[in-house]
């Protein structure tokens, strides 16, 4: 079968359309995943990695796959 594992647990991810992004991070053609979990509401198109733990899509900012509130994605930066 064509499946997903992370940690050895199967995933929901969808094998024929993967992309590791690093630090954790992943998507396919439908979502974006931290760890193997689903992170609801972030767009799969445009999101980007920005290192140690932080993401971001044109309308979030995330750390460790969990929405960071009133973070500017325009603006954020790590150091």
């Amino acid at each position: 079968a064509f499946n997903v594992y992370f940690n050895g647990k199967q995933t929901s991810i969808n094998v024929f359309s993967f992309e590791d992004l690093g630090h954790g991070y992943a998507r396919d053609s439908f979502a974006v995943y931290y760890k193997g979990n689903k992170i609801e509401g972030a767009f799969h198109l445009k999101f980007q990695v920005l290192g140690r733990d932080y993401a971001k899509d044109p309308f979030n900012v995330y750390k460790r796959g969990k929405k960071i509130p009133n973070a500017n994605p325009n603006t954020f930066t790590i150091f």
